[in-house]
């Protein structure tokens, strides 16, 4: 049976819907993925009876793990008394925590990030999580999500190794520390980069994107998720997994416009652009240049940049010119808040090869503030898309101009958006596929894809 979107409803349709993504067949698997883990399993738990592989597949039988109870509330003080002795609660041993795997520090942008973002949902909704990130990084509770670092991930293997629980893999190479010790875990491995195009341009290493460090993650993986349409061939080539896509999301309501405090707006124009700042895909060049030419247009037009420009969030030098104002990283409510007190929102990122699998985050944030999204022409994933405008970047001035002049964008439609791809729908969407995996062997999956945008 095919189950239908959850996210019909999210834009105006102006492409057919994809068609739902069957296994590939075994010649379109890449070859140079290891048939080994790259590291010495250490520990080695009870495992349940399995069926015979087939075409080199384990099927785990459908009826483990068993259905989750809602997760009681988190005790802060409990759990961390537990952890500082180097043990997870054992009353997760009956009910284990979604278990998270990020690239992305919980405060990473403010917090907000795909993993952290679905994190927080999974909690809202109820689960308990247990939620890895970068090495260093300390065991902490936030917003009721035990965060820790794979650290503390590999001081806890051997526990973990024998229990059933779900795996959401959000950084691929990460899922290398679990060493094969978590294959009885129910994993989805969710491709939200081209991390192959990264590795090119010098935004990761081989310690992060190589085959002998991301080869576990795609063999071991029952699904994989994946952001944008261009993705699902990159999925393909490396796994043999079914497929599914889950665009990204953005807040589950509109954000009223307010005029926050500490936030000089201009009396005329004001354009933001709010992210992740470090990137070598952010044409800089063409920001200055859309500044200068808005400073020529409209001497009272502001350019206000909010985020860390290195992945610490502690801004260096920035570039600017005398209409620009820099806020470096804020809180994520309070970024939505200062957002919405603009009337464009900026999406100028350079690099076609890169740029056509990336699904932007900050479409859903400037359309939950109700404002027009300007961006750069390699942005494909956007093209299409309501209250969106793509120009060539030495236009991006212009472009911002006729966005400006259609106005905001009216009340109704930002709380139809918002309902409709809000970062709730996504993370119930992977809830559901978790439910269908555990219901059927890997090679009997029904696999479903969202609406593509419109």
């Amino acid at each position: 049976m095919r189950h239908k979107s959850r996210r019909a409803a999210r834009v105006e349709a102006r492409q057919p819907p994809q068609e739902r993504v069957q296994e590939p067949a075994a010649e379109e698997v890449a070859t140079d993925i290891p048939a080994e883990e790259p590291a010495v399993v250490t520990h080695t738990p009870a495992k349940p009876a399995e069926q015979e592989p087939q075409d080199g597949v384990v099927l785990t039988p459908a009826t483990l793990p068993t259905p989750r109870a809602p997760a009681a509330p988190l005790d802060p003080r409990g759990h961390l008394a537990l952890i500082a002795r180097g043990v997870l609660p054992e009353w997760w041993a009956e009910n284990p925590p979604l278990l998270v795997l990020s690239g992305a520090r919980w405060t990473s942008t403010g917090g907000g990030q795909r993993p952290v973002q679905l994190a927080r949902c999974w909690r809202a909704m109820g689960r308990e999580v247990l939620y890895i990130s970068h090495r260093g990084e300390p065991c902490n509770v936030q917003e009721g999500v035990l965060c820790a670092s794979i650290d503390h991930l590999e001081q806890w293997l051997p526990q973990l190794a024998q229990w059933r629980g779900e795996l959401f893999c959000g950084f691929p190479s990460y899922y290398w520390h679990t060493h094969g010790q978590l294959r009885n875990w129910t994993t989805i491995l969710d491709i939200c980069d081209d991390w192959e195009e990264f590795l090119r341009i010098g935004a990761v290493t081989t310690e992060h994107w190589s085959p002998a460090v991301v080869g576990s993650a795609f063999r071991d993986a029952r699904l994989l998720t994946y952001t944008a349409a261009s993705l699902e061939s990159f999925c393909r080539r490396y796994g043999k997994a079914p497929t599914l896509l889950v665009p990204n999301g953005g807040p589950a309501v509109p954000t009223p416009r307010t005029h926050p405090p500490g936030m000089p707006l201009g009396q005329g124009l004001n354009v933001v652009f709010c992210g992740a700042l470090w990137g070598r895909w952010i044409d800089w060049q063409a920001v200055l240049q859309m500044a200068r030419d808005l400073a020529a247009k409209d001497p009272e037009a502001r350019v206000h940049v909010i985020g860390g420009f290195d992945n610490s969030g502690s801004p260096p030098p920035r570039p600017t010119e005398p209409n620009m104002r820099h806020y470096g990283e804020r809180p994520y409510a309070e970024a939505m808040r200062m957002i919405a007190a603009c009337d464009v929102g900026l999406i100028p990122f350079q690099g076609p090869e890169l740029c056509r699998a990336v699904d932007a985050n900050k479409w859903y944030d400037y359309i939950a503030a109700g404002i027009p999204t300007v961006a750069t022409d390699v942005m494909e994933d956007l093209r299409g898309r309501p209250y969106t405008y793509l120009c060539e970047p030495q236009e991006l001035a212009r472009t911002v101009l006729l966005a400006s002049r259609q106005g905001r964008i009216p009340a109704a439609e930002v709380a139809r958006l918002t309902a409709a791809g809000s970062w709730e729908v996504c993370a119930r969407q992977i809830l559901d596929a978790f439910e269908d995996l555990r219901k059927r062997p890997v090679r009997r999956i029904v696999v479903w894809e969202r609406e593509r945008h419109g």
